[in-house]
């Protein structure tokens, strides 16, 4: 019995890395807001490096290329299409029930404010900062309790109250003391090590290369400045004497304090002439001067050839592979090919997490408040389209393929609808469909018997 119960139990206490020291005994109570090793110096790290636009593109495109698919609301259990097998009137049952389910969850999710993908969309930014959360708004309906929103909150808006193993026990909002159960909330965490709440960020692997990139920026830019454009080389007369009278704007000698002449140098004098020049069109020198455009002879390689190297250094960190968002020269058919299938498979990685959570925090939340604790075990899957747009022809044709030889069933036609982004089909409208056509078979065969019958 007593094994039992320890088996039963937690005991270890998670999400607190060894670098954190005596830290990890606070991780049990409040969870800090730092994440790893740069937020707890600098809180503000990854959202500077956001605004970066190598790390802003490659965020975005990681992001919408996971929220860029169907979401579909899959019943928990298929009905079966074959009429001609013996049905379980078990299994038929729980069918129904879970087609009803999954139209209930469909219909309250296309009703939020803000939109559902908008909220899917601010929940996968979790990959960017360890972890985003989202509010349940609830709003009665008669007798049921739909979705009036599933409201995205700035991470900073909101604690973590930890039980002592580390698992998230409430929810505190900032400046509040009041402490909300965490099914209030939608919690998405990328990279859930250790059980920390907080999470981890993809950022993290791309610093180097953007903190290098931070520092170069403006020496080029001082390269730009000065090589950029011509430099003005003046020579003045050998004939000018070595002091000569300064002037005005205008060309009247300056005076002194003490009444006489100031004097300059006649290159000073020529150096002069030359800057007045840089905001006008023209300009007139003393007979003898010369003046000489020097155009820079280097292009600016080196910093080219490093801005680059930083430019596929982040993308690479972000997206596992530079080819995908970067120009590349040189490169096969087949290596860009890997590089897509290795952007898919981060991609496909965070889509079926961020459905995990959905159906677990979000679906399973609808159906027990409106259903009760005996249906949660119909609730229905919240799933994202698992195919990338450039993929989904040949995917489809390799579907078809498969149908067409008997390989796959029919109660798999909709988890492949979602997987490629397709509208759901109408699993009752098949199988009427089927039985019209069984019909009018069996019809036409009873016709053509009594036709020649001898």
């Amino acid at each position: 019995m007593r094994l039992e119960r320890r088996l039963t139990e937690e005991y270890v206490a998670g999400g607190g890395p060894a670098w954190l020291g005596a830290a990890v005994a606070a991780v049990q109570s409040v969870a800090p807001r730092y994440i790893d090793d740069l937020t707890w110096r600098d809180p503000g790290i990854y959202g500077e490096m956001l605004a970066d636009d190598d790390v802003g593109s490659a965020c975005d495109t990681f992001k919408l290329l996971t929220c860029s698919g169907s979401i579909e609301v899959l019943p928990a259990v298929a009905r079966p299409l074959d009429s001609s097998a013996p049905a379980d009137p078990g299994l038929i049952a729980d069918a129904e029930e879970s087609e009803a389910l999954a139209q209930f969850v469909r219909e309250s999710l296309g009703d939020t404010d803000p939109s559902f993908r908008t909220t899917v969309k601010a929940l996968a930014e979790a990959a960017f900062v360890g972890s985003r959360v989202a509010e349940v708004v609830m709003r009665p309906e008669g007798p049921w309790l739909t979705l009036a929103g599933v409201r995205p909150k700035d991470p900073s808006s909101v604690i973590y109250r930890l039980d002592r193993v580390g698992r998230l026990a409430a929810i505190v909002p900032a400046g509040s003391g009041d402490a909300l159960p965490p099914e209030k909330f939608v919690v998405f965490t990328y990279g859930y090590e250790c059980g920390d709440v907080r999470g981890r960020s993809l950022l993290r692997r791309a610093y180097l290369p953007w903190f290098m990139k931070k520092h170069v920026m403006p020496e080029f830019l001082k390269y730009l400045s000065k090589f950029g454009s011509p430099q003005v080389v003046g020579k003045t007369s050998p004939t000018d004497p070595e002091m000569v009278p300064r002037t005005d704007p205008d060309g009247r000698p300056l005076v002194g304090d003490d009444g006489q002449p100031q004097l300059v140098t006649a290159q000073r004098r020529l150096l002069d002439e030359l800057l007045k020049w840089r905001n006008a069109y023209a300009i007139a020198v003393r007979a003898g001067s010369e003046v000489e455009l020097v155009e820079s002879s280097g292009e600016g390689k080196a910093f080219e050839h490093a801005l680059g190297w930083f430019s596929r250094s982040i993308h690479r960190a972000i997206l596992g592979t530079a080819q995908a968002t970067t120009e590349a020269q040189h490169e096969s058919r087949a290596s860009k090919q890997v590089a897509q299938d290795v952007l898919g498979l981060r991609v496909a990685d965070l889509r079926i997490d961020l459905s995990a959570v959905l159906t677990r925090q979000l679906s399973r939340l609808l159906v027990r408040l409106n259903f009760g604790e005996s249906a949660v075990r119909l609730a229905p899957r919240i799933a994202l389209g698992e195919v990338e747009p450039q993929d989904r022809w040949e995917a489809l044709r390799s579907v078809a393929g498969a149908y067409a030889q008997g390989y796959l069933h029919d109660s798999q036609l909709p988890a492949l609808d979602a997987s490629l982004g397709l509208p759901a089909r109408d699993m009752a409208a098949m199988s009427a469909e089927r039985e019209e056509d069984r019909a009018r078979a069996s019809q036409s065969l009873a016709e053509a018997a009594r036709v020649f019958a001898p």
